[in-house]
């Protein structure tokens, strides 16, 4: 079989090195990603690991382990943009690696560098680099500690077993149980159908979890010692295991139950479309590559054949199913199995390329065509109509992207370059153009950020200036401000503005009630606001923006 060629592969590794590297040094977004990069701050100034704080106050919605790496990584270079997303970046190359190897183990260095493509060309991966949330580090902890176990049974070496466990360790740190249920779930499904009592029943499994345990302990102390001394607040219901049992079970389990209070509404289909667009181009390949393996379930003689494996219909299936029953939902809760659809992904073409003229080449190659006419029809749409670009870089970049993937196209090619260069070179282009222009300007819109960057230029002392108004985001402003108790309420408010030199960061219901008291600021500074990860049509259609976008407000007095 034909390769790709180093030219190629050097090419589609250079540039989507970039296109993560542009996401890297973005500005943060809110409301996750700026609330987790302001936990952490506020954990590396006050020192507080053990007890997680958000504005000084209790926080108990996510593990600490993102948190932990974040303030590690400002104590090493600073805070900055670059700083708070390293440690996901890193993990983000942990499920590159991981990825590989665990295709490999099972079909073969081929597969194995088709999976790596695809999932480092699949969109999750190049929004969650830029848009840090807890997932990066929980996908990079979960193939990992696969990839492990796998390695673990076919060398009964120590070495594997114990990083397997660290890796499901790191990634209950990161999320909960689920770090641990999709392992259990991958492992445990190719187990059974393989009728591989001798795996299943393993009493190593017991002293893995052990150990588990044994990583969780500074967590679960902090978690107890957290409920213990400030039990009879609301959040622990005086309860001293209040923070255990929402680790181990109203976090995740919870929102199946109805014992979690976190709840919103989704049509049944949520995450189906929710995968389309997130592991695009390669969404529609996954899905037949899919049906293969629910196909293979059917069959009894793939129950003793060494070729089929169904740790990726466990691992993506069975939490896919429980997702979708979940009461809350959101679309990166899925991120965390696109490692194996990714190796689905990879297998599936694999076979595309090997029956190359047959029914499934040109089935996965016309897919590729509609895929790669969505992304350039997205790309020109972003910097044409929706934020209309006069940099001549951002549209050379479009003109290459789109020559580049033609080329890769024509039958001159080998039929691996026609059937993953184009649509790996289209979708990584398309995020530098992202990254570099569309985000930018998207975050003109996110009023906090824009006013921390003011105060920043303007050397306004932390003390001279609050925030005030309800139901607005200023994770980001305090965040970039390190004013990390800015907030003030209504009495607050009024005694802090009859001061002269201070500064007051508002909406506009907060803005007519400071002049309802009839005091008059020396300077009005209005703002652009809008939640900039809730895009809808009239924010993306430029004659209707003005109905969406508020305007905030920082008052000199």
């Amino acid at each position: 079989m034909r390769s790709l060629n180093q030219r190629t592969l050097l090419l589609l590794f250079l540039s989507s090195l970039v296109a993560y590297s542009f996401g890297l040094f973005m500005d943060i977004m809110n409301i996750d990603a700026a609330q987790y990069a302001q936990i952490s701050r506020e954990m590396q100034e006050y020192n507080s690991f053990l007890v997680v704080k958000h504005h000084f106050a209790h926080y108990l919605d996510k593990p600490p382990l993102l948190f932990w790496l974040s303030a590690f990584s400002f104590k090493l270079f600073g805070i900055s943009n670059f700083a708070y997303r390293l440690p996901s970046f890193l993990f983000t190359l942990l499920a590159f690696l991981s990825t590989y190897k665990l295709a490999d183990l099972f079909y073969g260095k081929k597969v194995a560098l088709y999976s790596l493509i695809v999932l480092m060309t699949c969109q999750a991966f190049f929004l969650f680099n830029h848009d840090v949330r807890t997932d990066t580090i929980l996908a990079g902890s979960v193939v990992f500690s696969i990839w492990q176990l796998f390695l673990y049974l076919k060398t009964n070496k120590f070495l594997p077993f114990f990083l397997a466990f660290v890796g499901i360790a790191c990634a209950m740190l990161t999320k909960g149980p689920i770090g641990a249920m999709v392992p259990i779930l991958a492992l445990g499904t190719h187990f059974l159908l393989k009728k591989d009592w001798k795996n299943i029943f393993r009493w190593q499994w017991l002293a893995g979890f052990a150990l588990v345990l044994l990583l969780l302990a500074p967590m679960m102390w902090g978690l107890y010692r957290q409920a213990f001394v400030f039990s009879g607040e609301e959040c622990y219901k005086n309860d001293k295991f209040y923070g255990l049992k929402f680790f181990f079970w109203i976090q995740s389990f919870g929102r199946l139950t109805g014992a979690s209070t976190w709840q919103n509404k989704h049509d049944p289909f949520f995450f189906v479309h929710s995968f389309i667009w997130s592991f695009m181009p390669w969404a529609l390949v996954a899905l037949a590559g899919m049906g293969r393996i629910i196909a293979n379930a059917f069959k009894k003689a793939s129950y003793s054949d060494a070729k089929v494996e169904f740790f990726t219909l466990g691992g993506i299936l069975l939490p896919f199913i429980a997702f979708s029953l979940s009461r809350y939902v959101l679309p990166h809760y899925i991120f965390v199995f696109y490692p194996l659809v990714a190796i689905v992904t990879g297998k599936t073409l694999e076979n595309a390329i090997q029956d190359e003229g047959g029914k499934l080449f040109k089935s996965l190659y016309g897919i590729q065509y509609v895929a790669i006419s969505v992304i350039w029809i997205v790309g020109l749409l972003l910097i044409s109509f929706v934020f209309p670009c006069s940099n001549p870089l951002v549209w050379l970049t479009f003109v290459v992207g789109v020559a580049g993937t033609v080329w890769f196209l024509l039958k001159q090619n080998t039929p691996e370059v026609r059937l993953l260069a184009p649509s790996a070179f289209a979708i990584i282009l398309l995020n530098i153009i992202m990254n570099s222009y569309f985000y930018p300007t998207l975050l003109t819109y996110q009023g906090d950020l824009q006013v921390a960057k003011f105060a920043e230029a303007k050397k306004i002392p932390a003390e001279r200036i609050r925030t005030y108004g309800n139901d607005r985001c200023v994770l980001s402003f305090e965040y970039y401000s390190g004013n990390l108790n800015a907030d003030v309420n209504s009495e607050q408010m009024h005694a802090f503005v009859t001061q002269k030199g201070n500064w007051l960061y508002t909406d506009s219901a907060g803005y007519k009630e400071v002049k309802n008291l009839n005091i008059k600021p020396v300077q009005v500074y209005p703002f652009k606001s809008y939640p900039v990860t809730k895009l809808t049509g009239k924010f993306l259609n430029p004659k209707k923006r003005g109905k969406v976008v508020k305007t905030d407000f920082l008052l000199e007095f």
